[in-house]
């Protein structure tokens, strides 16, 4: 599982992606398709998967990248046309349908430009404080990053996350695009508007491939029974989660995945 994928001169310090495990670097990414090749695995998608059988084999890898940033597009996208790989892409469709950003990224744009203590920045990226905001409402999540804010350091000229058109051409080129709700909602609760999230997305994801079924992937790992039956009726065909170990039950709606983190220093 990968996210954010960026050049090492390009990473900007400090950096909550990279505190948090979620951006690694160029090098890493590399070195990771270089293990594959070693290993003589066999790069597949989940649709892929899904028409052989869902085979459990250990030669069998599926890439997969959450929430369509840009740089996935920049640097993976190449990189995977190189070695004539194929990944599997969750974007979150509602940032690159109309150019914006969450409040996640909002959130760790703000902690950048704070001067904080390690624990601090520990605890609002990855401890208590982060599990705040990540239960809050929008509102909430708002005023939180309000009353953190001094001096707005945000760069409201970047582009975080692929367009649409970008996101066509990885379709096109044989890349499989995948549902992630299109705000990175939550699933884990019980109310009545998570069908509707899910509905929403898969209708956005069917517009731009025309394709009919989609694999999903849990924002941020977050889901109960309830999603799980949702989900099924969309339909979704299998969905994965953020756990490295497989389930008992429902086993193809919480496929596991590894967290790919950087191999050297950065």
């Amino acid at each position: 599982m990968f996210h954010r994928v960026i050049p090492l001169e390009q990473i900007k310090f400090p950096n909550a992606y990279r505190d948090r495990g979620t951006l690694i670097s160029t090098t890493s990414f590399k070195m990771y398709l270089d293990e594959i090749e070693r290993r003589n695995e066999q790069v597949v998608t989940l649709k892929e998967w899904k028409a052989m059988g869902f085979p459990d084999s250990d030669k069998l890898v599926v890439l997969t990248f959450d929430d369509g940033y840009k740089d996935n597009f920049d640097y993976v996208f190449p990189e995977l046309t190189r070695r004539g790989f194929s990944g599997v892409f969750f974007p979150v469709m509602g940032c690159c349908k109309e150019d914006t950003e969450l409040d996640l990224d909002h959130y760790y744009a703000t902690i950048d430009s704070l001067s904080l203590s390690k624990s601090e920045r520990t605890d609002m990226i990855m401890g208590e404080r982060k599990l705040r905001f990540l239960k809050a409402d929008r509102l909430e999540r708002r005023n939180i990053i309000e009353t953190l804010t001094i001096n707005n350091l945000h760069d409201v000229n970047r582009r975080l996350y692929m367009n649409l058109t970008e996101l066509t051409i990885l379709h096109r080129h044989g890349h499989e695009l995948g549902g992630h709700t299109n705000w990175h909602v939550n699933l884990n609760g019980n109310e009545p508007s998570a069908i509707q999230i899910l509905e929403s997305n898969y209708l956005d994801l069917k517009e731009l491939t025309g394709y009919s079924e989609f694999s999903f992937a849990w924002p941020n790992g977050k889901y109960n029974t309830d999603a799980i039956s949702f989900i099924q009726k969309i339909p979704f065909f299998c969905a994965c989660s953020v756990q490295s170990e497989w389930k008992e039950h429902d086993a193809l709606f919480q496929l596991p995945r590894e967290f790919c983190k950087n191999l050297i220093p950065v």
